[in-house]
């Protein structure tokens, strides 16, 4: 136990992982939405799951690839039914089992209300 007068370093935060980009922290979630590529229309509407959302971007499991650069209109919950949200893929990474992780960012910041809401 420290006395009292004595004076001890604190340590400073460690930097984030190489490669690490995200401006904000991602929460964990299962939740399943629906989107499709903007301009497509809804007849590549796909059911997705969000594996990770931010203030900034979102994680999604997809089952077809998606190339970078294509914008997105995700269908995200509201608290009157549904709200169309638009992001830009970043990546697509295969994943086992024939899916597709598409890391997105979002054209517009959501609010901290809106990340807990898709957190579950």
């Amino acid at each position: 136990m420290a006395e009292e007068g004595d004076v001890r370093e604190s340590t400073p935060p460690s930097p984030p992982p190489e490669g690490e980009r995200r401006a904000a922290a991602r929460q964990l979630s299962s939740l399943r939405i629906a989107c499709y590529p903007a301009g497509s229309g809804l007849l590549e509407r796909r059911m997705v799951r969000i594996r990770n959302v931010s203030r900034t971007g979102i994680g999604l499991i997809v089952d077809r690839h998606w190339q970078p650069g294509i914008a997105l209109i995700l269908e995200l919950p509201a608290e009157e039914g549904v709200r169309s949200a638009r992001a830009r893929i970043i990546h697509a990474t295969s994943q086992p089992g024939g899916t597709f992780l598409v890391g997105c960012s979002f054209d517009n910041q959501l609010t901290d209300a809106e990340v807990q809401a898709l957190a579950r």
